[in-house]
């Protein structure tokens, strides 16, 4: 996972899948492809769950606050006319056999816990072609598109959150949400407002 966290995937009970992509974006713009992944994946999880999916920022698939999925973008640049970018998506299906190991039973959970039988084949049958058309949104240059529909599935605007910036400073204060940019902001309790590129952020309760 990002930022050297583990992910643990057990046989048979979830989708772990990468799809490999050159596209049409320029350098700066590549981060962009985890918020319309995002996109792709809470609508697609939609159609099976009866409860609706959230996401929190930048890379988390929730239902019913248990985190469910993952998405994880990597990408070579070495040729910047057409960088080569990985997205990594992973997904629990059904509960393990044996069960979450004890620090994930409260965090963790699984499509199958609030939908009615979805196959891996299902999802990744829905799952590929909404991950290219919300990559065809960017490279028609509507990423506010892809804006407006990632903030009906925010899960951290208004939460108490911390964030653990790249230099080591921790900074504790509620989430106002995502800007134009795709970045995150974060009010702290002196009022300041920061805005966040990179680093790792976790709710109050994480």
């Amino acid at each position: 996972g990002r930022l050297g966290k583990e992910w643990q995937s057990y046989a048979g009970s979830g989708l772990y899948m990468s799809i490999v992509l050159r596209p049409r974006l320029s350098l700066q713009h590549l981060s962009r492809i985890t918020l319309a992944t995002g996109v792709a994946l809470a609508e697609t999880v939609a159609r099976f769950s009866k409860v609706k999916p959230m996401l929190k920022w930048p890379n988390d698939l929730l239902l019913n606050g248990h985190k469910c999925g993952g998405i994880l973008a990597e990408s070579d640049v070495r040729n910047s006319q057409s960088p080569l970018v990985v997205i990594g998506i992973g997904v629990n299906i059904h509960q393990p056999v044996e069960g979450y190991g004890l620090n994930l039973r409260v965090k963790a959970g699984a499509l199958n816990d609030w939908a009615d039988g979805c196959s891996r084949v299902d999802l990744f049958e829905h799952l590929v072609p909404a991950v290219l058309d919300a990559v065809q949104v960017l490279e028609d240059g509507n990423f506010q598109d892809i804006l407006s529909h990632w903030r009906q599935y925010d899960y951290t605007k208004g939460k108490n959150l911390t964030w653990l910036t790249a230099g080591g400073q921790v900074v504790a204060g509620v989430c106002d949400g995502i800007s134009d940019e795709g970045l995150l902001f974060i009010t702290d309790a002196s009022g300041e407002r920061h805005e966040v590129l990179s680093g790792d952020v976790q709710l109050a309760r994480d």
